[in-house]
């Protein structure tokens, strides 16, 4: 089988197989969340209806700035969780938007520096070209 036919063929497999997607938001209309935004990843179809679901019992506005399919360049998964810890290793701590807010997913960041990033790792350039087996780019 030719190198090309086998790359496009585990494409398809991991595309068919995962449907996990990246995230990342913000609360333009709130002053205490003014340079955060919230990274988080679903397997919906639809990062906005899983960030309005967030959203029902207020009404809040918010505003989605980024959305990634969850798999980097080798095709491995990357988790909501995987940036996290990325971002808390380069100290951006998470803030929590309430005491019962386990999730720690808003980060006082900008987010041009999350989307790249992101971008970064799910490419595997920049800091993480390491990690790369071979080429591939995230769009």
């Amino acid at each position: 089988m030719s190198d090309f036919r086998e790359k496009v063929i585990e494409h398809i497999a991991i595309n068919a197989v995962s449907t996990r997607k990246l995230y990342v938001y913000s609360h333009p209309g709130v002053p205490k969340d003014i340079g955060f935004v919230k990274i988080g990843e679903t397997d919906q179809k639809s990062v906005y209806e899983r960030v309005r679901q967030d959203h029902l019992t207020n009404e809040v506005e918010f505003e989605i700035l980024g959305e990634y399919l969850g798999v980097d360049a080798n095709n491995n998964i990357v988790s909501d969780k995987d940036i996290h810890a990325i971002l808390r290793q380069m100290g951006y701590n998470p803030r929590k938007k309430s005491d019962s807010d386990r999730s720690g997913e808003w980060f006082e960041i900008e987010f041009e520096k999350a989307d790249r990033l992101i971008k970064d790792r799910l490419n595997l350039t920049g800091s993480y070209e390491y990690l790369r087996r071979e080429k591939g780019t995230y769009k």
